[in-house]
Formats: structure tokens, C-alpha cells, sequence
């Protein structure tokens, strides 16, 4: 499907538009190691691993929030949970440098570590991943001080994203669950747009952005992140959810672009071409925030997955890093 897009008008409009992200909201951390500058512990007789550097980058809802505030758009506020430690701290300091709004980022001090996922690398080679947060459990005190914090905001906000993302996140609260709920069927004329790994099902009266291989598990076909979907089992699986939400659908499909069914239209938008070498890290959460900054703006459905494509397409091309896009790469990659 072609869809004729006017990127400096959606742009143009960003500076208008106000979006709220709650979620699970994690740091990525980036330690390159060096194994010449290894000794023997004195305390254990082993080799040390030393770090020769290191960097933070936002991940999940927090990349959303600076994928939003990259390409323009006017106001961002978050609402979610931290750790009473130095990466909740760090989380805080970037989204404040991005002019994100943090009122609603709330500490836990008991039973929560900010999420963080600890990348090493290794002569450019990732190894694998250390994370923090796993164990979290969130007190109803701090879920209802998130939801206060959403809920008082919400009436200023154009669009709320939704964001679930990992184990031990806010998401795994019923009370949390519940609530949430409540504020959606108390808002029916709010946007909210859901973009969850494990509950899709869970938030009536959402839009849902979700990738082919969660389609066809939601219809109950048993398969795995790495198997091939063919078009026809996505686009069928599709249309039978889009019904069952009565919303419109937007399911990811990597390289074959984004399948979007909105009412009794299913089409697809095309993927910008791959420039290699790409890293797919923080790939979703581009596109899920050029969603719904499109929506937020007044545009279709259709027009939202083309620059959400196209946001996402300028972050795959920035290695080691979540990525962000700004109006000029918008702009570059459009013209390309």
C-alpha cells in the first residue's frame, strides 16, 4: 500500500501535541570491558573484569518518552516507578536533560530496583545480558500515587501510551491492573495506545500496536519469536483481533513493513529499506511513539504507521544504543 505522507506538516504539528507514556521504565547500560587491563583478586584468586567505560541510554517507556521529545513533540510527561538508587537517579537526570516530565516517576524504596539492562561488550561483541529489577513487587501505596499522578494529568494529555515490557514491572500489580482499567472506561473519548509483550488482552478500549508473532499466539498458535509468519496468517490473525477490540490494530512485521486494520480496511505499510549494518534495539518503541504522536496529531491510522516506520527506520541505522530520530533524520530518511 502507498501512503502519501506529508512529513513536514505531522512534524509542523508536534509542537502542539502532548502525550503522557506509563509503563516500565529502564535504563540500558552499555560497559565495554577490557581484558588487558585484567588482574588476579587478591580476596578470591581470580581475573577481574575491568570496565573500560561506560554509558546509560533510556530503554522501554523511557525510550519512548525520548523518541517523542527527539522528534518533536511539545510535551512529554511520564508516570511509573523507580529505585531509591543511583540508576533511578540516572534515569531521572536524562529524562530531565530531554525535557521530559518526571513528577509522575515515583520512587519505591523496598522491594524495587530500577530496571537495568547491563550489555558487556567485548571486542565489539555483546555477551550476555546482566538485569536489574527482575524480583520487583509494587506496593499499592505507589501504584495509586502513579495513577493519582495520570489521572490529575490526563484531561491535558492528547494521547496515553501504554507501555509493558518486563518481568517485575508495574503491569504484574492487579490493584495496578484494576485502576488502570478504570481511568481507560472513565476517559472514553481519551487515545490510549497500548504496546505490551505480555498483556494485550488486558486493557479494554485501547488501540494495540503488537508484532505478527504475538498475533498468532493471541489466537492460540503456538510459535516462536524466530518463526517465519506468512502474510496471510498475520493478516488473518489480525482482522479477527481488530474485531474483537472494535479498534483499530497496528501489527508489526519487521522488514514486510507494519499490517494496520482499521475498520473493514487491512493494509499494509511498507518498512523503510535496511541500510546495514542496523541493531533492532528500542526498534518497537520508535515505532510505537511515531504512532501515536501521528494519532495525537490528527492523522490516520495508516499515515501513523508510515512515520512510525520511518522513526524507526532512522533508529535501527545507530548501533549499541536505543536511538532516537530526530525532525532532520525524519526529514533525510523520507527523502531517501
Amino acid at each position: 500500500m502507498n501512503t502519501e505522507l506529508n512529513v513536514d506538516e505531522l512534524l509542523n504539528r508536534l509542537a502542539s501535541v502532548r502525550v503522557g507514556v506509563v509503563g516500565d521504565f529502564c535504563l540500558d547500560g552499555y560497559w565495554e570491558l577490557d581484558g588487558s587491563l585484567s588482574e588476579r583478586s587478591v580476596e578470591t584468586g581470580l581475573p577481574t573484569r575491568s570496565v573500560r567505560s561506560q554509558r546509560y541510554t533510556l530503554g522501554a517507556a523511557g525510550n519512548v518518552a525520548a523518541n517523542l521529545r527527539a522528534m518533536g513533540v511539545v510535551s512529554v510527561s511520564v508516570y511509573g516507578v523507580t529505585g531509591s538508587d543511583p540508576f533511578g537517579r540516572q534515569e531521572r537526570e536524562l529524562m530531565r536533560e530531554q525535557g521530559v516530565g518526571v513528577r509522575g516517576l515515583v520512587e519505591q524504596d523496598e522491594n524495587w530496583l530500577t530496571h537495568v539492562f547491563i550489555k558487556p561488550l567485548e571486542d565489539g561483541v555483546e555477551a550476555s545480558r546482566i538485569d536489574f529489577g527482575n524480583a520487583n513487587r509494587l506496593t499499592d501505596g505507589v501504584a495509586r500515587r502513579v495513577l493519582e499522578e495520570l489521572a490529575g494529568s490526563c484531561a491535558d494529555l492528547d494521547v496515553v501510551i501504554i507501555n509493558q515490557q518486563v518481568t517485575g514491572g508495574i503491569h504484574e500489580s492487579e490493584l495496578f491492573q484494576d485502576e488502570l482499567q478504570t481511568l481507560i472506561a472513565a476517559n472514553p473519548d481519551k487515545l490510549f495506545l497500548l504496546d505490551s509483550r505480555d498483556m494485550c488482552r488486558r486493557y479494554e478500549g485501547t488501540i494495540r500496536k503488537i508484532n505478527a508473532c504475538e498475533a498468532m499466539r493471541l489466537m492460540g498458535a503456538e510459535v516462536d519469536p524466530l518463526d517465519p509468519i506468512s502474510d496471510d496468517a498475520a493478516r488473518a490473525a489480525g482482522v479477527r483481533l481488530a474485531e474483537e477490540w472494535e479498534k483499530p490494530l497496528f501489527v508489526t512485521q519487521g522488514k514486510r513493513g507494519c499490517l494496520v486494520i482499521d475498520g473493514d480496511r487491512a493494509d499494509v505499510v511498507p518498512a523503510v529499506p535496511d541500510r546495514s549494518p542496523t541493531d533492532p534495539v528500542g526498534a518497537g518503541d520508535s515505532m510505537v511513539a511515531g504512532i501515536a504522536a501521528a494519532l495525537a496529531a490528527g492523522h490516520t491510522p495508516y499515515e501513523a504507521a508510515a512515520f512510525g516506520s520511518l522513526v524507526a527506520g532512522v533508529t535501527v541505522q545507530k548501533l549499541h544504543q536505543t536511538g532516537t530520530a530526530t525532525p532532520g533524520e525524519i526529514r533525510a530518511i523520507a527523502q531517501a
